[in-house]
């Protein structure tokens, strides 16, 4: 069995816009180890959301659109990566003003 990633509110694979905190579901057969970055469009890190393992089941990330230093991130498009089981999602985000 393999994580599913879902692309709930606001965070989708086709650049929708993001003015309020964008979330990624993962939904997990088992514990296991989930890491979840965001980078801007140049491939920058700006934000480690996980790196942990996490329980199973429906699990939420949420990004409050800032980066490792807390600061708000521009408007702009981003990427969030995420890894578990083996598996890689990407999704694209475009931050607007907030």
């Amino acid at each position: 069995m393999q994580a599913q990633f879902t692309e709930p509110h606001n965070m989708s694979r086709d650049g929708a816009p993001a003015s309020e905190h964008p979330r990624l579901a993962i939904a997990l057969p088992s514990a296991r180890r989930v890491q979840v970055v965001v980078f801007d469009v140049q491939g920058k890190h700006v934000r480690s959301l996980r790196d942990e393992v996490m329980g199973a089941g429906e699990q939420s990330i949420a990004w409050d659109l800032r980066d490792d230093q807390g600061r708000e991130a521009p408007r702009g498009v981003y990427f969030v990566k995420a890894w578990a089981l083996g598996m890689v999602t990407r999704a694209r985000l475009v931050v607007l003003d907030r």
